[in-house]
């Protein structure tokens, strides 16, 4: 998709609008993976840091990239277009890697891609359902790392 939509947008100056339900989790998504690639392509990355990027992210809109799925994701094609500009060999095709863990829910089904929440010093998935039996299904994410800020309150001189 990402390279389809680079394709599309070769020749023009015109920006891309990327939007989802809240504009926050699945378009932060694809905007890190996109400004990576872009960032591979020119030769311009000598270092990064998925976590900082993030971060940097949601300075500028709080909750981009929201759940820890999202998150694996970038990272998998972050490790896609690094092999792919090195000439490495991919181990698998990416799309059959993720077809198991990103198929889209059905309407009737609950959402397992709960929302991050702080907790002390980790992130963890918040149980955001009224069914008891997914209690407890949530993963530290992020745990040592700082807790992403939760408004502009958070952000201090940034937000300004």
């Amino acid at each position: 998709m990402i390279e389809k939509m680079a394709e599309l947008h070769e020749n023009t100056d015109a920006p891309v609008l990327v939007h989802c339900s809240a504009g926050v989790g699945r378009t932060g998504t694809i905007i890190s993976v996109n400004y990576i690639r872009e960032l591979i392509k020119s030769a311009e990355l000598e270092s990064l840091d998925l976590f900082d990027l993030v971060m940097s992210l949601r300075k500028q809109r709080a909750s981009m990239v929201q759940t820890q799925d999202q998150y694996q994701f970038v990272h998998k094609c972050v490790a896609y277009y690094c092999r792919r500009h090195l000439g490495i060999p991919q181990p698998e095709p990416l799309k059959d890697d993720l077809d198991d863990s990103f198929s889209a829910p059905s309407p009737l089904a609950p959402t397992f891609n709960r929302p991050l929440q702080e907790n002390g010093d980790q992130l963890i998935q918040i149980d955001d359902s009224d069914d008891e039996s997914e209690s407890g299904n949530s993963v530290p994410d992020f745990p040592h790392e700082p807790p992403a800020p939760r408004g502009p309150e958070e952000l201090g001189s940034a937000a300004s």
